[in-house]
């Protein structure tokens, strides 16, 4: 069970960014701001000095560059991934100090006259 739930977090890296793409073209589909209710009709207001293959050129183009910015963002983060986290992380996690390991980050020192066992039961709570 626990490699599939790890399978799914990997792919779920992707969902962020196939819900940004998907809510843009949500909202565009069916938007005709130039359009103007009950003055302008959507018959009327298509455009005569833009051509039917225009259109399909700069929604082809607009299509590969989101490809291309989609395809650059797998390589950053798969390299990311790859190379790991960096070593000055690594060793300020290996070098806590005691006090900030314990349960309880508040309680960072023994308080006079209270037990350990009294500290324990506190962070408990």
């Amino acid at each position: 069970m626990l490699p599939r739930l790890l399978g799914v977090f990997v792919s779920a890296v992707l969902l962020p960014q196939l819900a940004n793409q998907l809510g843009w073209y949500s909202a565009e589909v069916g938007r005709q701001p130039w359009v103007v209710y009950g003055l302008l009709r959507t018959s009327d207001a298509l455009s005569k000095a833009v051509t039917a293959g225009q259109v399909w050129f700069s929604l082809i183009l607009f299509t590969l560059v989101y490809a291309l910015l989609f395809a650059l963002f797998l390589y950053l983060l798969n390299k990311k991934i790859q190379h790991g986290p960096d070593e000055e992380e690594l060793s300020e996690a290996h070098h806590l100090s005691p006090a900030s390991k314990r349960n309880n980050p508040v309680i960072s020192h023994d308080a006079p006259g209270i037990s350990a066992a009294a500290l324990r039961n506190v962070s408990d709570l």
